[in-house]
């Protein structure tokens, strides 16, 4: 009781801290972002590596269509900021980076294209009007927040979010192309890439394709070399692997599959959250508590483990693990006390026992009973169904199974015909949160308390009698808002999602990158960069 009435509280102030705060974002602080210095002393791979890449296809980033030709983008093109193995995001061509309110402001670094000439606002105000124009839509998500952008200065360029973003800088990882080369040929007429200033140039020697270093590099040149290799389609991709034509390999989100190289396998963490949603309007998760208990019961290793066949992290929160402004709720499920957590928030609903089918009822006998929908054409999604179920079933909390096919089950997420559905989202690189808490997940409900109150008089000796409290409504999108805007900090926000748990994060979805025996040390690959350290790497 004393733990319901302090949540109750929490609840309380956080909702009285947005209705009157502010709404003026130029009283937040502002959020810097700057340059550190690279170590001179790192040792540069050598040797010449195997990639793949389509003939056919553009090396435009904003044109690209296949997988290899959008991967080596990163090699030829930097971009403002890079997001690492672990997505925090570190700046490249971008010195400082404030995001005040609604406003972010870059400062660029003194650097310059392939060709020599410096890199200013202009082009990287004319690569964000490629990359929201883009073709190919790699990079229109993560930019759709922007209202307006423009260049300050020819080394400074602001831009006005739609709505204030403290991690905006996670989504300025598109490629920085110079101003007017978009249409660039060679004397037979064939397209060229544009001109970047990435790790390396891209060169064609007669029909034999390379990436060579860009000795202008901003940090330490490449030493090493690559070597193109043709692969129009997924049937060459294969055939160069078998016979080892390729050394790297990068699969952002894994099917399970995963290319078989002789050398090793490197994990890659993605955006791709698998989480349980709720629809809080059905009395069966109406209760915070009942939620609390369903995020506490899941073995969320083995659903990793047995579901995802490794290639999953179990999400103890709602961002991945490793997320640096996350850090200290990277362990909201504890796998030691989870069942101890849910048999306590039971217990608070007064499910104390069990029947003789071994689930959870109250003292009138009534069994905590919910249905999961799911859907049976993604086999992953099933697989991490059926073991959610059954993992429930034997916690003692009965779960009825709503597996269908596709259509259906867009259909009942869309209608809202479900208590719980099991779903996966691949958030932007800013890790926001918003498409989650939708009109079925926004208002939640805490426990309805009993409290002592006179009766008919203000009499403080007047005799006593329980009336109940209603409970308290968190509109959990306009709190996950006003840490937004700045409003109330960011632990505030996971202090209200922690007590009403909206939905239940499950795990994140992991890609692989394989590389040949040849290579050395590990290939390692981001969400920014398939090819995250290749000019670390040796061919031996």
């Amino acid at each position: 009781m004393l733990r319901k009435i302090i949540a109750t509280v929490l609840i309380m102030c956080i909702i009285l801290c947005v209705a009157s705060c502010n709404n003026n974002s130029n009283d937040t602080p502002p959020i810097t972002y700057t340059t550190s210095s690279k170590p001179d002393e790192v040792i540069m791979g050598t040797g010449k590596l195997s990639l793949y890449f389509s003939l056919s296809d553009s090396l435009n980033p904003y044109k690209s269509v296949s997988l290899g030709n959008q991967q080596l983008a990163s090699l030829l093109f930097d971009p403002l900021v890079k997001l690492d193995a672990d997505l925090n995001p570190h700046n490249v061509l971008a010195k400082e980076i404030q995001i005040i309110g609604k406003k972010c402001i870059i400062h660029l670094a003194s650097a310059v294209f392939s060709d020599g000439s410096a890199i200013t606002a202009e082009d990287v105000t004319f690569s964000i009007k490629q990359a929201r124009a883009s073709e190919n839509g790699l990079y229109q998500a993560q930019l759709s927040n922007i209202y307006s952008y423009g260049a300050a200065d020819k080394d400074t360029v602001e831009i006005i979010m739609k709505k204030a973003d403290p991690n905006f800088v996670r989504v300025l990882d598109f490629p920085i192309i110079k101003s007017g080369t978009t249409k660039l040929e060679d004397s037979d007429k064939k397209e060229l890439p544009p001109v970047g200033s990435g790790r390396y140039i891209y060169k064609d020697d007669n029909g034999v394709y390379s990436l060579i270093p860009n000795k202008k590099y901003i940090a330490k040149p490449a030493e090493n070399t690559i070597s193109l290799v043709n692969t129009p389609d997924a049937e060459a991709l294969d055939f160069n692997i078998k016979t080892g034509s390729v050394d790297i390999c990068y699969t952002p989100v894994t099917n399970g599959d995963r290319p078989i190289m002789g050398g090793g396998v490197s994990k890659v963490k993605q955006t791709n959250l698998v989480y349980i949603g709720f629809n809080s309007n059905r009395q069966s998760v109406y209760d915070s508590k009942i939620r609390l208990a369903i995020a506490n019961f899941i073995n969320r290793n083995d659903v990793c483990e047995t579901a995802y066949y490794t290639y999953a992290q179990p999400a103890l929160s709602p961002y991945v693990n490793g997320v640096d402004f996350a850090a200290k709720w990277q362990n909201m499920f504890s796998e030691n006390e989870n069942t101890k957590k849910s048999v306590e928030y039971l217990a608070d609903l007064s499910y104390n026992k069990k029947d003789t089918d071994g689930y959870y009822v109250d003292a009138k006998g009534k069994r905590i009973s919910v249905s999961l929908l799911y859907n049976t054409d993604n086999v992953f999604q099933k697989n991490a169904a059926e073991l959610i179920i059954k993992q429930l079933k034997n916690s003692g909390v009965e779960v009825k199974a709503q597996g269908v096919s596709r259509d259906k089950y867009v259909s009942a997420v869309n209608a809202a015909d479900y208590d719980m559905y099991l779903g996966e989202v691949k958030l932007n690189k800013n890790f926001d949160l918003s498409s989650l808490f939708s009109q079925h997940l926004v208002s939640v409900k805490t426990t309805a308390t009993t409290v002592k109150t006179t009766v008919g008089t203000t009499d403080p000796t007047a005799p006593t009698t329980d009336a109940v409290k209603p409970e308290v409504v968190v509109e959990m999108d306009k709190v996950y808002n006003s840490y937004l805007e700045g409003k109330i900090k960011f632990d505030e926000f996971m202090s209200a999602f922690s007590e009403q748990m909206p939905f239940v994060p499950v795990c994140y979805r992991l890609g692989i990158v394989s590389y040949s025996a040849q290579i050395t040390p590990a290939a390692v690959a981001s969400v920014s960069d398939a090819y995250f350290n290749i000019e670390l790497l040796s061919v031996k």
